[in-house]
């Protein structure tokens, strides 16, 4: 006997990032959609896909009382956690850490990771010129989040994990050829979580088709040497929470 009840999808696609027609064609799967990102009823509505409901974002157990930016801190660094983004990544991340390792608002550098990927990232920073934290186990991470005095982050989840902690952040993500064409093609649209969801640029995003160490360095200096602006990153992070705690207006 086949199933007759409602047919619910958790966790929209994509399609307001990549293939907006693969939106109509979910209709006649689906009853509903139940989205983790506040501005996806209204995109599925206007593409023609099912009725959305937004239904919060498991990040949000992350919010931490809102803090004040700090002077000085651990500086945070999340390279990606797919074969690829870490073999973009990890290597420009080496540089950035060995350029901050003497500025007066870095105490240290930890990477917090899933557990599977451990054991590969503390072999791969044993060699680095600077001492570097791998911790695996989440309890660790709301200490850490308070600590950090900022954080470098490949562009994905785990941007919405720091943000409603309140850690300033900058955002960078390396694409093969392929990609960074197809982005170039698209017009250079934001692709930070936090800035999607606040539509404007609330973190400095850097998109690159070619490893630059000296960008990524420069960035991550510039907001170090800025407190009034890790302080309006937080600011921006508290009604990023809000949002996504409410949803927006016009959302079921």
């Amino acid at each position: 006997m086949g199933h007759s009840g409602p047919i619910l999808l958790y966790v929209a696609p994509s399609v307001w990032a990549r293939s907006p027609g693969r939106a109509a064609k979910l209709t006649p799967l689906f009853n509903e959609v139940l989205a983790v990102l506040p501005f996806e009823p209204e995109v599925m509505a206007r593409l023609g896909g099912p009725p959305t409901a937004y239904v919060g974002h498991p990040a949000l157990r992350e919010r931490l009382q809102q803090r004040d930016a700090v002077e000085a801190g651990p500086l945070i660094l999340l390279p990606g956690s797919r074969d690829g983004e870490l073999r973009r990544h990890l290597p420009l991340f080496r540089q950035v850490a060995a350029e901050m390792a003497n500025h007066p608002a870095v105490t240290g550098f930890v990477i917090p990771t899933l557990p599977i990927l451990a054991e590969r990232l503390r072999r791969e920073v044993a060699d680095w010129p600077v001492p570097v934290t791998v911790i695996a186990e989440r309890s660790e991470r709301a200490a850490l989040y308070q600590r950090a005095v900022l954080a470098l982050a490949v562009s994905g989840t785990a941007t919405l994990e720091l943000a409603p902690a309140g850690v300033p952040m900058v955002i960078s993500y390396v694409m093969d050829g392929h990609r960074a064409r197809v982005y170039e093609k698209i017009g250079r649209p934001m692709i930070g979580l936090p800035n999607i969801v606040l539509k404007r640029a609330a973190t400095p995003e850097l998109v690159l088709s070619q490893p630059d160490a000296a960008v990524l360095t420069g960035a991550v200096r510039k907001l170090l040497d800025d407190k009034a602006a890790r302080q309006t990153q937080i600011a921006a992070f508290g009604e990023l929470s809000d949002l996504m705690e409410n949803g927006e207006a016009a959302a079921p």
